[in-house]
């Protein structure tokens, strides 16, 4: 093999992110959680929720039903940064606001 098939160097990935209120009455509850999944898994990149410190990923509706976020407490979603990060978060930030 020859030496310049190596790559060694780690790409750092960068993060778009947006911080926002959940102010559906009921929180992340499983309709919530299916529409940011389904939003999520239309982009290509890594797309993670941060709730108390926890990071969940957006593309498993498994890990946004075990993150139980409540009502009024804030969120921060961290997108892979790519084309379209900031219209994702921008579609997440929507549904998480909409008061039911």
């Amino acid at each position: 093999m020859a030496e310049e098939d190596l790559d060694t160097t780690s790409r750092e990935k960068t993060w778009y992110e947006m911080k926002g209120k959940i102010l559906v009455p009921l929180g992340i509850h499983a309709r919530v959680a299916m529409d940011l999944v389904n939003l999520a898994k239309e982009y290509d990149g890594e797309t993670k929720m941060v709730y108390k410190g926890r990071e969940y990923n957006l593309k498993s509706i498994m890990n946004m039903m075990t993150a139980a976020a409540l009502a009024y407490t804030s969120v921060v979603f961290k997108i892979e940064e790519r084309e379209g990060s900031e219209e994702l978060a921008n579609g997440l930030i929507r549904i998480i606001s909409e008061q039911d």
